[in-house]
């Protein structure tokens, strides 16, 4: 007996509710669905259906199988899509959005070395600052969000990276007003505030088990990356910024890493996507080399 083609076979004559129909969608016999419908009942060793000169129905045993075929046969045929889907080049369009430093300064380079390796895909990359309760109004395939903890969002996330913050000056700046050897000196300096990272005047440092607060005060207050580094480099005063938007930097000297024994909390990288049931292979394939990228 072939159990598979018989499941199928007893799923579609629940469906249609007559054998001569159920024969004539599968393109066989009456003599073959009666044929299948013997073997199942026997080796299951339970009548299925209830029959009369005019109709049949499902038996309480029946009802239960049908529930589990219908299962099984759906779970088949949604594994040889996604194998399939696999095995298929991906390509087509894809919309990512991105706020705008993250994007500018880090997934800008990421998404052309994945044009490159991914010829077939075109990519239209938006970077706009928002709030992630806007998410449902906008329209992209992929929203790349930068967070504290896991997003509150009814979209599907996936955690691709995570983005270390340093707390940073100018040697200038230094130079002039002294460098602070632990968290509560930094009262006493002019503290540029990076609004994505707190909105409010406090800046908060690890050290072992130990965790240190300190209200901060100063000239700049903004939810721009790039602003706050301008006023970093030209010696305004101390910030919290991303190592991402701070490795040239670092490396011409221009920025100075300070308090390096104590540690910041770093921001989460997720992926949000509405897909649940399949995901398209251009948005597959995106988030694992993302993924990667970031990783490296």
């Amino acid at each position: 007996m072939d159990r598979l083609k018989t499941m199928e076979t007893f799923v579609s004559i629940v469906k249609t509710g007559n054998l001569s129909e159920t024969a004539r969608q599968l393109s066989v016999s009456r003599a073959i669905v009666s044929r299948h419908l013997q073997q199942l009942e026997e080796h299951l060793g339970a009548r299925l259906f209830n029959r009369t000169t005019r109709q049949i129905s499902l038996t309480d045993i029946g009802e239960r199988y049908y529930a589990f075929c219908s299962k099984i046969l759906s779970e088949i045929e949604d594994e040889e899509v996604a194998v399939s889907r696999q095995q298929t080049q991906p390509k087509g369009s894809l919309r990512l959005l991105a706020s705008p430093s993250f994007g500018n300064m880090r997934l800008g380079p990421i998404v052309a070395d994945f044009l490159a390796a991914y010829p077939t895909i075109q990519v239209s990359m938006d970077l706009t600052s928002y709030e992630i309760a806007d998410l449902d109004k906008k329209t992209f395939d992929l929203a790349v969000h930068l967070s504290d903890n896991s997003p509150d969002t009814p979209l599907t996330g996936r955690k691709v990276g995570e983005v270390r913050w340093l707390l940073c000056a100018s040697p200038k700046y230094l130079e002039k007003h002294g460098t602070p050897a632990v968290p509560d000196d930094l009262a006493k300096h002019n503290c540029l505030l990076m609004r994505t990272t707190s909105r409010k005047p406090i800046w908060t440092f690890k050290r072992g088990a130990e965790t240190i607060s300190v209200k901060i005060g100063g000239s700049l207050s903004t939810n721009s990356v790039m602003g706050t580094r301008a006023a970093v480099l030209k010696g305004l005063g101390i910030s919290i910024l991303p190592i991402y938007a701070l490795n040239e930097a670092l490396a011409d000297g221009s920025i100075v890493e300070i308090l390096p024994g104590y540690r910041l909390q770093g921001r989460l990288v997720y992926v949000l996507y509405r897909f649940t049931r399949y995901v398209p292979n251009k948005v597959r394939v995106f988030i694992d080399f993302l993924a990667e990228r970031l990783a490296s």
